[in-house]
């Protein structure tokens, strides 16, 4: 049998191979297409997010944190662009890997969340029942303590009860305080058991509080 010529080996090759070689072809041209029709990545914002999983109290070191990168629509309030800023912080609550990490969820410079701005920060005596259920971030409303029956009602006229009288709408708690450790702000020192609630409320609502200092108040859990 006489030797086939190489450009008919080739040629034959490429017969033999032709829808192998057209199905290569469209693969190609379909991903060129997919390519160019797929709108491009959003941009992304750095952020700083959890690197692990990190328990409520514990302070964030470099291995607690990473910069990580988020669509700008969204990157939630409060979030931080630089590790540094976050290193030596202590979170209030267990915190999941991945997790933007923003200011409602760690400790404040002074106190355990940070005050407004445009606030005061006030002391308030309530009873440990209610004071050991409340915890930094609360809002509550706190009225002042009246008594329902004076010395000289006459109970049979069944009077109505004077209406409360509400000092502070949503003050946000700051940070609770035990008697052990109360004296280390704010002149909130004390020889009483009780804790101490600080509070961050509007300037007026500041002053009505501190007149009424001498007083057990009450609290009424808003949010």
């Amino acid at each position: 049998m006489a030797d086939v010529p190489p450009l008919l080996r080739v040629r034959i090759a490429l017969w033999r191979l032709r829808r192998v070689l057209v199905a290569a072809a469209l693969v190609v041209v379909a991903l060129a297409v997919a390519r160019t029709a797929a709108p491009p990545p959003p941009a992304t914002t750095p952020v700083v997010v959890v690197a692990r999983d990190v328990a409520a109290g514990t302070v964030l070191d470099d291995d607690d944190v990473r910069l990580g990168g988020l669509p700008a629509r969204c990157v939630p309030a409060g979030a931080g662009q630089d590790p540094a800023d976050v290193v030596g912080r202590t979170v209030t609550v267990a915190l999941p890997a991945g997790l933007p990490l923003v200011t409602g969820v760690m400790a404040g410079e002074r106190f355990d969340v940070d005050p407004p701005d445009g606030t005061v920060v006030v002391p308030v005596h309530l009873a440990t029942a209610v004071a050991t259920t409340l915890r930094a971030g609360d809002r509550v409303d706190l009225v002042a303590a009246r008594d329902t029956w004076g010395p000289s009602d006459d109970v049979t006229q069944d009077p109505a009860p004077p209406a409360p009288s509400v000092l502070a709408h949503g003050a946000l708690v700051v940070e609770v305080r035990t008697a052990a450790d109360a004296d280390g702000g704010l002149g909130a020192g004390t020889a009483a058991a009780d804790p101490t609630v600080l509070v961050a409320v509007p300037p007026d609502e500041g002053r009505a509080l501190a007149a009424d200092a001498g007083s057990a108040l009450g609290a009424v859990l808003v949010g």
